[in-house]
């Protein structure tokens, strides 16, 4: 699973920034029915306030099969929550759906 961000370091009316893709994957138990997952993104760029995100099963780098995980084909998604650990500024961003690598991005 993979997650880009998406923001306005300039400001309002300045060009989109996206980061780099990054995997999501600290544990052999990420993505388990009913559970919340946090991950702590190193690295990533100022991007000022998160305003999109580009969530999704990245074959790609995750191979068939995914980081160790048989089940990854699909999985529901409720929500996306952002923090900036240098501001604490917070983004929230309902999904509410299934991901799968055929699914659109959200």
């Amino acid at each position: 699973v993979t997650i880009r961000l998406c923001g306005r370091p300039g400001g309002p009316g300045t060009p989109p920034v996206w980061s780099a893709p990054a995997i999501l994957d600290d544990s052999e138990d990420n993505f388990e029915p009913g559970s919340v997952d946090e991950f702590v993104l190193e690295g990533m760029p100022n991007l000022g306030p998160i305003t999109h995100i580009d969530i999704g099963i990245d074959r790609r780098i995750a191979g068939d099969g995914g980081l160790g995980h048989e089940d990854l084909a699909a999985w529901y998604l409720q929500f996306v929550e952002v923090v900036a650990l240098a501001t604490g500024e917070v983004s929230a961003f309902p999904v509410d759906a299934r991901v799968t690598p055929e699914a659109p991005r959200f």
